[in-house]
């Protein structure tokens, strides 16, 4: 063993009853004893159970660390944090920003892993199959979306680990031994209609010395649709670096009603974007190519898949409206999106650039540059300079500022041009900028001399 993770959920006051100083000195303990042991070990941040009472729970036992003197030597007592999100998938993204957040307020960074992460199906057994909104569940197929769009979110903040709860149902959230003959037919009595939790993307074994808890599913050991939808994620979404993102299909680009999340996948050389409708509406989602030949692969979370070819330069996708409503706190949130679309393509059209400068200028001219790429986002630029007319020569190389200032001579003239290199290779020329330097006058020279 490696990996120790000190304590589960301790700013929930079932699992931990002491005060946050308790968890403290409980970390910072733990964390000297194992590296004693062995150097190598990894001690983890106890998985947050994020509870909207103490959501500051993190940044809490950090503050204790703070004021202790020997905290920055030994990191902080942690080497990751853990963090747990159900349901909601957007929280998948929040609890990965906000847990940065507080590493980045005291210049530290470590890996971040989504170490819970899920939702149960109330339409297979062990359900409860009678109660489509019963709090904190999913369809089967909504399950498989939550799936995607929580790996989407939390990758795109930033977390270096994700894992799903869990691969078969376990006991789910009941004693061992818990067990009950599927329910065929809905009373309404709660003691006939009986329920569980169905988390797993295996439904259990049909053996009660195996599975210890709901054996009696007419089809244990099968995969339910979550399965195919995380082989997807793992098959397709490995090595990405996070691109954009975007909420389009409204007003306001912040806050449309659809929600496109890019990231770039350097073995490929492509783009991967996730693409869900946000609300209880079907969006029609117009996105640009990033491939000159306009050709595109679509994957859906069932593991069905189409070829797409674009039309003047664009994709036309229909985005499933969202159904889930099991958030008990707001009946109206739609916790997890409508079905999501994963376009794939190589980029393979170059990015726009531009240079910027004065038009006239004396013994230094200050540049700026920039580039534009959405299909794999900018990598360097090369700055490329002509003085009274002759060929142009490079000046930057590689280089990855945005600005900077050329030493000039007076009474020359410069043309300057950037060639900006994305990440899968493509490049593009800015159009030149032309600067005159011009001769000083005497009298510019002269000091002013009051009397």
């Amino acid at each position: 063993v490696t990996h120790w993770e000190i304590w589960n959920e301790p700013d929930l006051t079932s699992f931990w009853d002491g005060t946050t100083a308790d968890y403290a000195q409980l970390l910072k303990v733990a964390y000297l004893a194992a590296k004693l042991a062995d150097p190598n070990a990894q001690i983890i941040f106890g998985g947050l159970a994020n509870d909207s009472a103490k959501l500051t729970f993190y940044n809490d036992v950090m503050t204790i660390y703070d004021g202790d003197a020997n905290a920055a030597t030994y990191a902080y007592y942690h080497d990751i944090l853990a963090t747990h999100n159900y349901l909601y998938a957007w929280r998948s993204w929040y609890h990965v920003w906000r847990a940065q957040n507080t590493l980045a307020a005291r210049g530290l960074s470590k890996p971040i892993w989504l170490n819970e992460s899920g939702v149960p199906v109330w339409d297979d057994y062990p359900g409860p199959v009678c109660e489509a909104t019963s709090p904190f569940r999913a369809s089967m197929s909504e399950q498989a979306d939550f799936i995607i769009q929580s790996a989407f979110y939390a990758t795109y903040a930033g977390a270096d680990n994700i894992f799903f709860f869990q691969l078969y149902d376990d006991c789910g959230n009941q004693p061992g031994g818990t067990n009950f003959t599927p329910v065929t037919s809905c009373t309404g009595d709660p003691l006939l209609d009986p329920g569980g939790d169905a988390f797993g993307l295996f439904r259990n074994v049909s053996s009660a010395a195996v599975s210890g808890c709901y054996w009696e599913h007419p089809n244990g050991d099968t995969p339910r649709p979550g399965f195919t939808a995380f082989q997807l994620l793992t098959t397709h979404f490995t090595d990405v670096t996070p691109l954009w993102r975007l909420r389009p299909g409204g007003s306001d680009p912040a806050n449309g009603p659809q929600e496109w999340i890019a990231f770039y996948q350097p073995e490929t050389k492509s783009r991967i974007l996730g693409m869900w409708a946000r609300f209880g509406t079907a969006e029609t989602a117009v996105i640009a190519t990033t491939n000159a030949n306009g050709t595109a692969l679509l994957l859906w979370p069932d593991g069905t898949s189409q070829s797409l070819t674009a039309t003047d330069g664009f994709f036309t996708v229909t985005l499933p409206p969202a159904t889930n409503k099991n958030a008990i706190w707001d009946p109206t949130l739609y916790p997890i999106g409508g079905r999501p679309a994963i376009l794939i393509e190589q980029d393979t059209l170059p990015p726009t650039v531009s240079v910027s400068g004065p038009g006239l200028a004396t013994t230094q001219i200050e540049l700026t540059w920039s580039g534009s790429d959405e299909g794999s986002g900018m990598a360097t630029y090369d700055v490329l300079v002509s003085v009274n007319g002759g060929s142009f020569v490079p000046w930057l190389e590689g280089s990855t500022a945005v600005s900077a200032i050329y030493p000039s001579e007076l009474g020359h003239s410069y043309q300057f041009t950037v060639v900006g290199h994305d990440r899968a290779g493509n490049q593009a020329s800015s159009a030149p900028l032309t600067v005159v330097t011009i001769e000083l006058t005497e009298k510019l020279y002269l000091p002013i001399i009051t009397q």
